[in-house]
């Protein structure tokens, strides 16, 4: 294999290439020796060349993939396509690529210059909204209980409280010691002193 690369980026991937020939040129006027060169530019007219490879057509990392075409009712006929497959290695960053393979007899699918997936990804974008809150999540378990922590010190005494209400004073009545003789007690009756008659 005759390989022919620019020099290419340290960005540089191996992506993989696909290219549309016409069944009947492959089957008819290609071989597995015949050479056949893949040109890769950066732009639709395949005039700035960025790589190039050749391989032979019976090289084992081109895999020839046929398919049928479909054509509307009244339309004119279609010629049945086969897709060369392959994986160009280290690929310049670009971004845009396009393909075309030439050899010996080889007929491509209109139209020659065919493009290819980018090799290099585009400016970023701006930064979308942000979205809404999404629903709360479930309350997790409980965790275990920590250990007791050292009593703190005793706090200052408090200011003394306002004085209360002054009491009712109680009288205490006088014992009967009759009750204490067998005889009943009698109610306590208050005296009144008379005074002594004066002497005519």
């Amino acid at each position: 294999m005759a390989l022919a690369l620019k020099a290419a980026p340290a960005l540089a991937i191996d992506l993989p290439v696909s290219y549309n020939v016409t069944d009947l040129s492959l089957r008819k006027a290609v071989t597995a020796s015949t050479q056949l060169t893949f040109s890769y530019y950066s732009d639709s007219s395949c005039t700035t060349l960025i790589a190039s490879e050749v391989l032979s057509a019976g090289d084992p990392s081109i895999t020839p993939d046929a398919f049928m075409t479909s054509v509307v009712k009244g339309g004119a006929p279609r010629q049945k396509l086969v897709t060369l497959r392959h994986v160009l290695i280290d690929a310049p960053p670009t971004p845009t690529l396009y393909l075309e393979v030439t050899g010996t007899g080889l007929v491509s699918d209109s139209p020659s210059c065919q493009a290819q997936v980018p090799t290099s990804s585009g400016e970023q974008g701006a930064t979308g909204a942000t979205g809404g809150n999404g629903a709360n999540g479930t309350n997790g378990t409980n965790g275990a209980t920590g250990p007791q922590g050292i009593q703190g010190s005793t706090g200052a005494a408090g200011n003394d409280g306002a004085t209360g209400d002054q009491g009712v004073p109680v009288t205490k009545a006088r014992p009967d010691h009759r009750a204490s003789k067998g005889r009943p007690a009698q109610p306590a009756t208050t005296a009144r002193l008379e005074p002594k008659a004066t002497r005519a």
